[in-house]
């Protein structure tokens, strides 16, 4: 039964559901019906039969026309119909019952009935089998009632009672004549070529405990037993991308497919809670918007009844505003439009000035705002200090002085009494003082000096005039004189210290301690910063000579460079040596020859030879790669090799190709290296290379090509 219960589920989803949505009145075989809507001129003479798709619905198919296979009873079932293929009955031991109603006929040479073994067949009703050459053999009940017309391998029947019975036969049918009797079997009813109508009139049944295999057909007996759990039924299976059956045999599953993607007969849906929508656009009338992109800035807006339209954003870089004007009874499409003057009703401005406070209103006050407003200005308070203001309510004084009292201004009122001074009060308020003087008059020349209390007369004399340019000086004790004043002089003083104006510094004059040389007098040594000489040759270049006078060169002649001869002799002019440069480029890649001893320069085969003795600029780039398995920090040097000498050239080591064994596969990498170089005579130098600090190299070259060169090149500079 739960079986049963799945596919009336199943068959709920999938075939109910969807026929009642759409609204269609077709009723299936389960509904009493043939799950066929509907048919055509050219369905005439087809025959009912199930469908090998659908179990759960019946086809038409035509069975007449001489066809080779064997028809099912479902097929001719239809009354009229006809078929000369062969129909046939497979019984075994089944004892259910097998009823025909209506009227069984036949056609001549197109019915056999053999080897019904079945002991309790039973014809309750049978109509008329007609047709002269219809035979049934070997029936072995006997509970079957014929008629008298009836031959059995083309000879009368002889009946229990005696009718149509030859008097010295015996009657063949006797055991299954009687209605009830059964046999086990099997009922078998061959066609010919016939192709008369097979009709059953009445009822026709049988019993049977045993059914053979049933390869189609709708069962529409009674229900199966739950009890018989290894009964065996059709194969179920699914649509594929629709239904899936899992399960076993006796008791499968049914479910419906995750890749089923609906299906185009459901026109009405409950409430969906998940998914994601990929159909078609769903229209404004159905409570869709019809649109299935937009762009940033779009605005729906119905641009007829029940259409709905975009509006795209505004892309101007001007700000604009949503306006829509109608015609005063329909509405009109939105557009961006910037706001004018005339789209804001303007209102006044207005105001009211104050005393001491005045607005000017710029612009277009009367239409300036949106409702009208108006300014009444007034004052209120004191205006502060740092507004401009005194911070506070002053009353005017005659002779009054203003001052500040750390917060606001203030007046000391004027005083009544003459001569009097302003005397401060520290960080408090100023006032009126009288200044205390010397009430006699002073002696000629005195000056009024403070004693940090009082104003007094001085003790110190001063010339009452001066003349211009003078100086002032003591010229005897508390007295100030004025000094004459000298053309181009300088101040000196005389041997008793007295001041004067002259136009000659004493030679007594010293500056550190140490005289001052003048023109006409001795030649400065070098120790004082001087040459040490009173004359030098004409175009020459002074050298210096330690402590002593400087020396001075020849004058040169035109192109002559001035050159070191050494450095115990001083240099002269001389011509620039003949120009002497060269390089050499490695031909090939240098490979290391593995396994190569960590730390040992092998000879790459790359070298110049510098020509002469001299100085020379020499340089070289070397290009080289390593690939170290085992190791901590691999790398390649390259230096120069004085092979004359058989001696390393100083400082001419490089580093390059670094790598970091555990970290990366291989290295490469260039290093330039270029500096002086003095040689006795004529020198090769040859490139060396070594790997370094690996423990296992897997390859190691020095390389030149077209991606780097490695090279050598010198260029002497001197002799």
């Amino acid at each position: 039964m739960n079986f049963i219960k799945k596919v009336l589920f199943i068959v709920l989803i999938l075939v109910l559901v969807p026929a009642l949505v759409a609204g269609a009145s077709v009723l299936f075989p389960y509904q009493g019906g043939t799950g066929i809507g509907s048919v055509t001129s050219g369905d005439v003479g087809k025959f009912l039969a199930v469908s090998s798709t659908n179990p759960f619905a019946y086809k038409l198919v035509t069975v007449s026309g001489g066809g080779s296979t064997t028809s099912t009873l479902q097929d001719v079932t239809t009354n009229g119909n006809t078929t000369t293929n062969q129909i046939q009955f497979a019984g075994g031991t089944s004892t259910a019952a097998f009823t025909i109603q209506g009227l069984l006929t036949a056609p001549t040479g197109s019915f056999t009935y053999t080897d019904a073994t079945t002991t309790n067949a039973t014809f309750a009703t049978i109509g008329t089998l007609t047709g002269s050459n219809a035979t049934i053999t070997n029936v072995s009940s006997t509970n079957m009632s014929v008629s008298s017309s009836l031959l059995v391998a083309g000879k009368a029947v002889c009946l229990v009672d005696g009718t149509n019975c030859l008097a010295t036969s015996t009657p063949t049918l006797q055991q299954v004549a009687t209605a009830g009797n059964t046999t086990s079997l099997a009922l078998i009813f061959a066609g010919g070529t016939s192709t008369a109508n097979f009709v059953v009139t009445g009822t026709f049944s049988a019993q049977t405990t045993t059914l053979g295999t049933v390869t189609a057909g709708t069962w529409a007996g009674s229900s199966i037993a739950t009890t018989y759990t290894d009964a065996k039924l059709k194969t179920l299976t699914g649509t594929t991308n629709r239904i899936t059956v899992g399960g076993t045999a006796t008791d499968p599953t049914v479910d419906i497919s995750t890749s089923y993607a609906g299906q185009n007969t459901i026109t009405t849906l409950g409430t969906v809670a998940t998914g994601v929508w990929n159909g078609t656009k769903i229209s404004e009338a159905y409570g869709g918007t019809n649109q299935s992109t937009y762009t940033l800035g779009d605005t729906l807006y119905a641009s007829a009844a029940n259409t709905l339209s975009k509006l795209p954003g505004n892309t101007a870089t001007t700000r604009k505003f949503y306006r829509q004007t109608g015609d005063g009874a329909n509405s009109a499409a939105p557009a961006w439009d910037t706001i004018t003057a005339a789209d804001i009703p303007g209102a006044a401005l207005t105001k009211t000035d104050d005393t001491n406070v005045t607005l000017t209103l710029g612009g277009s006050p009367t239409t300036a705002l949106l409702n009208a407003t108006s300014l009444t200005l007034g004052w209120t308070g004191q205006l502060g200090l740092t507004r401009g203001g005194t911070g506070a309510s002053l009353t005017a004084s005659n002779g009054g002085i203003c001052y500040s009292t750390g917060s606001a201004l203030a007046i000391l009122a004027g005083t009544a009494t003459a001569n009097k001074v302003l005397m401060s009060g520290a960080s408090g308020a100023p006032s009126w003082s009288t200044p205390t003087f010397p009430n006699a008059s002073a002696t000629a020349g005195k000056i009024i000096r403070s004693d940090g209390t009082n104003w007094l007369a001085s003790t110190l004399t001063m010339p009452d005039t001066t003349a211009v340019s003078t100086i002032l000086y003591s010229s005897s004790a508390n007295t100030v004189a004025a000094l004459a004043t000298a053309n181009s002089g300088v101040l000196v003083t005389s041997a008793g210290g007295v001041p004067s104006i002259a136009t000659d510094i004493p030679t007594a004059v010293t500056i550190g301690a140490a005289y001052i040389y003048r023109a006409g007098g001795t030649d400065v040594p070098v120790t004082d910063g001087g040459l040490g000489v009173s004359t030098l040759a004409a175009h020459g270049v002074v050298i210096g000579n330690g402590t002593s006078a400087v020396n001075v060169t020849s004058a040169g002649t035109a192109n002559q460079v001035l050159t070191s001869n050494g450095a115990s002799a001083d240099p002269t002019f001389q011509a620039l040596p003949g120009a002497t440069f060269g390089s050499s480029t490695l031909a090939s890649a240098y490979v290391f020859s593995l396994p190569a001893s960590v730390g040992t320069y092998f000879d790459t085969g790359l070298s110049v030879t510098l020509p002469s003795a001299g100085t020379y600029w020499i340089s070289y780039t070397c290009r080289g790669q390593l690939q170290a398995s085992v190791g901590t920090d691999a790398f390649i040097n390259c230096k120069m090799y004085n092979s004359t000498d058989s001696v390393d050239v100083p400082n001419s080591v490089t580093f390059l190709a670094y790598q970091r064994v555990a970290i990366v596969p291989n290295a490469i990498d260039t290093a330039s290296i270029a500096f002086p170089i003095t040689v006795s005579g004529s020198k090769t130098i040859k490139l060396y290379a070594s790997l370094n600090n690996g423990t296992t190299f897997t390859y190691g070259a020095i390389d030149s090509d077209t991606s780097g060169y490695t090279i050598m090149a010198y260029h002497k500079i001197s002799n």
